[in-house]
Formats: structure tokens, C-alpha cells, sequence
């Protein structure tokens, strides 16, 4: 865990750790359902947006099942999005080695 300081314009949300995962909870606010509703929620522009805690304590969670089963879920979410960041950096990598030799070749003609 890394040490953070919040100020005024972070909400921390704390969790019953018997009741649900953080990773998970996380893993439901970034993406899908939970990333909509506070994408309506939010108020100001791109860099400022506010997001204050009466509207996070709006935010409709769904029953999740056991924490065993949210730690599963959030795992193999986490492992399959780190399969595909990394095959991204490999067609990345592709990409500018084919735009490199192009380059190359067409400054020799």
C-alpha cells in the first residue's frame, strides 16, 4: 500500500472488508455499471470534475456474493486486462519496428 494524503476534492470510500472486496468494488466503479453512474453523477469539465460524497453514497451496488467469490472476479479481471496491456505493448512495438523499416527504406530511395 502506498501512502496518500486527500484533500477536499477526494471522496475516500472505506469498505466492511467481510462484506466486499475493495479490489472489487474498485474493478465495479471503473468499468461497466458503476463507471455509468458516475459518469452521470459528476459535475465540471475534463481535469475539474467533482464528485462529492452524498453523490458516491448514491451510487446503487448491486449484492456482490462472497468476498471469496468478488477476490476471484477482481483477480481474473485484473489478469485478462494485464494480458491485454501487454499484447497492446507487443503490437506497439510491432507497429514501430514496421513504421521504422519503412522509414529507413524509403530514405534510401
Amino acid at each position: 500500500m502506498i501512502p496518500v494524503v486527500a484533500d477536499g476534492h477526494i471522496t475516500i470510500i472505506r469498505v466492511n472488508k467481510a462484506d466486499i472486496y475493495p479490489e472489487y468494488l474498485c474493478d465495479f466503479l471503473r468499468i461497466g455499471i458503476g463507471h455509468k453512474q458516475i459518469e452521470r453523477l459528476y459535475t465540471g469539465s475534463t481535469g475539474l470534475i467533482e464528485l462529492t460524497p452524498s453523490d458516491v453514497d448514491s451510487i446503487c451496488i448491486p449484492c456482490f456474493g462472497t468476498v471469496i467469490e468478488q477476490q476471484q472476479q477482481s483477480s481474473q479481471l485484473r489478469l485478462e486486462e494485464t494480458k491485454i496491456l501487454n499484447e497492446l505493448e507487443d503490437i506497439a512495438t510491432r507497429k514501430e519496428s514496421i513504421y521504422s523499416s519503412f522509414y529507413s527504406k524509403s530514405k534510401e530511395e
